[in-house]
């Protein structure tokens, strides 16, 4: 049987060796799998940063890769969320904590199967997320055989503002922040954002409120890149991770207008954003 790649992603951060023991976990069931530490640097707990990333690289990934995100594992209290699989149209599976993570990939991709992983023995001090990644990919392991199913409603999302696309206008929310820049990624694909004809050099005048404050409305430029504006101008942008983004020249976008979600005293869910062009 040919055995699938599997990717994984952590906030463990690279101090110690607490992601290299998942490519131990990996091993343990079958040595000679492929393993790719794909990003271990994720600001701790940020699910919906970690949930834009999975869908802008794992596209690139062969149909059943399988990946292994380690984000957010517990709660503001410490509490694990529980284990869960999930499998992808295309043969992909993911194991996550059922804390939101799949929410980006479900609304762009969908999710075929979802199950509990609560069958599969682990052996003591191995990550079971990667232990049974490695069991999976090797094939020792079906898809159907790490836990009971599970009904889709019982996949956590996280909230976000609803996406509405009209000629030359566009409405949507933040998805996450780009904690080392301050950009923002919003809550629309690239391809999505497009389908309005808005088109890069355009003229935009763009709000982002929050409740029925505006935050933020001005004019700018959706541009490819942010050398097209000068230092300190604000721009919208095509996204690394094939969502919307909208940041500042060589300034932290989000410390400037968004101090509040920065501190985390807002929630993403409660911004909006309004995009339209203006006459060129």
């Amino acid at each position: 049987m040919q055995q699938s790649v599997i990717a994984i992603l952590t906030d463990y951060g690279t101090r110690d060796g607490r992601a290299a023991k998942l490519i131990g976990a990996v091993k343990r069931a079958e040595e000679a799998l492929d393993v790719c530490l794909a990003v271990n640097n994720f600001p701790a707990g940020d699910v919906p940063g970690a949930a834009a990333t999975l869908h802008g690289f794992l596209g690139y990934f062969p149909a059943r890769t399988v990946t292994a995100a380690l984000i957010g594992e517990t709660d503001g209290k410490g509490r694990p969320f529980p284990p869960i699989a999930a499998k992808a149209p295309d043969g992909k599976v993911f194991l996550v904590p059922n804390n939101g993570l799949l929410t980006v990939w479900e609304q762009t991709h969908g999710i075929a199967a979802l199950r509990r992983i609560d069958a599969v023995d682990c052996p003591v001090g191995a990550n079971l997320y990667a232990y049974t990644a490695g069991l999976l990919a090797s094939g020792i392991l079906r898809f159907e055989a790490v836990g009971g199913e599970m009904e889709p409603e019982q996949l956590v999302r996280f909230d976000s503002a609803p996406v509405r696309v009209e000629a030359g206008r566009v409405q949507c929310g933040i998805q996450s922040v780009v904690a080392a820049f301050g950009n923002l990624n919003l809550n629309i694909t690239i391809d999505r954002f497009l389908e309005s004809g808005i088109r890069p050099g355009d003229r935009i005048r763009l709000t982002v409120t929050y409740g029925e404050t505006a935050v933020f409305d001005g004019r700018l430029r959706y541009e490819r890149t942010f050398g097209c504006v000068p230092e300190g101008a604000p721009v919208l942008f095509n996204g690394s991770s094939d969502f919307m983004g909208l940041g500042c020249n060589q300034t932290s976008f989000a410390g400037r207008y968004l101090a509040p979600l920065l501190r985390k005293e807002t929630a993403m869910a409660d911004y909006a954003v309004r995009i339209e062009r203006e006459e060129q």
